[in-house]
Formats: C-alpha cells, sequence, structure tokens
C-alpha cells in the first residue's frame, strides 16, 4: 500500500510539474507579446509624434512659401513698373540693359550661376536674339537658327524702338519653339528703319497664345503678323507704321 500510495504521489507530481512547466512557458510567451506590444505602441507614438513634427515642419515651409511668393509678386510688381516706365521714357541704354540683364539671369538658371553668356555680348538685336535661342535650346530642346545676313539690320533706326521690339521678339521666340520642331530666324529692315523679326517654325502649328504677344504689340506701336506656310507657320514682328 504504502508503493502505491508513493507511485501515485509520484505520478501526481509529475503532473504538476508539467502543468507548472507549461505554466511557466506561457508566461514567458505573454511575458514576450506584452514586450512586443510595447515596443509597437512606444513605436506608434514615436511615428505619431514624427508626423507631428514633419506636419508642423511641412506648414511652417508652406508658410515661408506663401511669404517668399508674395515676396516675389511685390518684386514682379514693382519690376513691371520700372520696366513700363522705361519704356515710357523711352530710354535705349536702359532698355538694352534690362534685356541684357533678363538673357543672363535666364542663362545663369539652365547653365549654372556661373555660366557666362553661350553668345558675347554685343549690345545688338541680333545678340540677343541669339542668346534667347540658346536658352531655349537648353529649355526645351528645340534647335533655332539665326541667319547671319541680317546683323546689321536695325543700324540708323530709333533705338528704343529696335528694344521694345527685341522684347517682344524674346517673348515671340519662346512661343514659337514651343509649336514647332524648329526656329529660323531673321532680321529684315530698310535702312534707317527698326527691323522686323521675322521667326519660321519649321512642322509646327500656330500657336494660340500668340493672340496675347499680339495685343502686347499693339499697345507699343508693334504689329504682329501670323501665317501658315506649308507644314509650318511664319510669325513677323514689325514696327506699325509711323510708329517710334
Amino acid at each position: 500500500m504504502a508503493v502505491v500510495a508513493l507511485a501515485g504521489s509520484l505520478l501526481a507530481w509529475r503532473s504538476a510539474s508539467r502543468r507548472l512547466a507549461a505554466a511557466g512557458a506561457q508566461l514567458v510567451d505573454t511575458q514576450g507579446e506584452l514586450e512586443a506590444s510595447r515596443q509597437a505602441e512606444e513605436s506608434t507614438r514615436e511615428e505619431l509624434t514624427g508626423e507631428r513634427r514633419r506636419g508642423s515642419e511641412a506648414e511652417k515651409r508652406a508658410e515661408d512659401a506663401e511669404q517668399r511668393a508674395g515676396r516675389a509678386e511685390h518684386r514682379a510688381t514693382d519690376a513691371e513698373s520700372a520696366v513700363a516706365a522705361l519704356i515710357s521714357a523711352r530710354s535705349p541704354a536702359l532698355l538694352a540693359e534690362i534685356e541684357r540683364v533678363r538673357l543672363e539671369r535666364e542663362w545663369k538658371e539652365v547653365a549654372g550661376p556661373d555660366a557666362g553668356l553661350p553668345v558675347r555680348w554685343d549690345g545688338s538685336l541680333h545678340n540677343a536674339l541669339a542668346v534667347e535661342l540658346e536658352i531655349i535650346r537648353e529649355v526645351t530642346g528645340t534647335p533655332g537658327r539665326l541667319e547671319q545676313d541680317g546683323e546689321g539690320a536695325g543700324a540708323g533706326a530709333d533705338e528704343a524702338s529696335v528694344w521694345v521690339l527685341g522684347a517682344l521678339g524674346c517673348e515671340l521666340l519662346r512661343v514659337v519653339a514651343r509649336y514647332a520642331d524648329e526656329v529660323v530666324v531673321r532680321l529684315e529692315a530698310a535702312p534707317g528703319t527698326a527691323p522686323a523679326i521675322v521667326a519660321e517654325g519649321l512642322r509646327g502649328s500656330i500657336p494660340a497664345e500668340l493672340s496675347s504677344i499680339e495685343m502686347g504689340a499693339k499697345a507699343l506701336g508693334v504689329s504682329l503678323e501670323v501665317v501658315q506656310a506649308g507644314d509650318g507657320f511664319v510669325a513677323t514682328l514689325s514696327a506699325e507704321s509711323g510708329a517710334g
């Protein structure tokens, strides 16, 4: 009887040991799950904090961008007023300088802050159009060619009229280049008269947005004529009769 009782006690002890071991293992697993949950909670809390921080930073960047845009808009308005005053005063030296500064700024934007003009500046309309074509090539990839026989065009003409025409001509080239595969430009003029800027868009369609240039041209005493030519078009800017 004592042996039977001892055997029963041993079996009960082993069963209890197994249950205790299983409970211990379950406790370890539960502790692991709890720790994982705590780590996940901490990670979530850190992500939430990071999102809030990034949201705050994004909001600040948006506010800064809005302020910069506002300042840029004011500068642009001031610049437009200054240009309008110079055009009204018809100072050829200042108009030429404005065009040079604009071309240098736009070239540096595409070629780098230390880049000099791709064409040596000589202060002529022919020279300004050559630089503009290089800028267009870099920005849109549209090749352009400026015919050399117009280098002396405009000699003896009212210089202010020439540079008003030139500013509009550069804008015209940018529009033409967006709607043609290639641009060919030439200057045409009788002695002592402001040159006409002729921009031929090869393999392209007439841009609807040329109407905005036409409106600005009329206000400055310049005419714009656009005609279809083969598979392309030709746009001509010229001083209106009696202008200048």
